[in-house]
């Protein structure tokens, strides 16, 4: 039996941070880091993800839009 990775996408606008939560999480989980909830949206719509993780204040959409769309288009995606 293959065992699928969870993939978690973390969305945060500063590198530093999508890094050290990349490095954080490596050892359990795939992880996929993008810089925008645009990019988050576009990931989401070409995978599948266990987790979203997201920063709240970000430049554009903030998190907080980002997971009222989530909740709309994905409502199965923990955030």
């Amino acid at each position: 039996m293959t065992h699928k990775p969870k993939t978690v996408l973390i969305v945060d606008d500063d590198s530093g941070v999508r890094g050290a939560l990349c490095l954080l999480l490596e050892d359990e989980y795939q992880t996929i880091a993008v810089e925008s909830a645009r990019a988050a949206l576009d990931a989401l719509a070409r995978d599948e993800f266990s987790l979203v993780l997201s920063d709240v204040a970000m430049p554009g959409m903030d998190g907080i839009a980002l997971l009222e769309q989530l909740k709309q288009e994905y409502p199965d995606i923990p955030v």
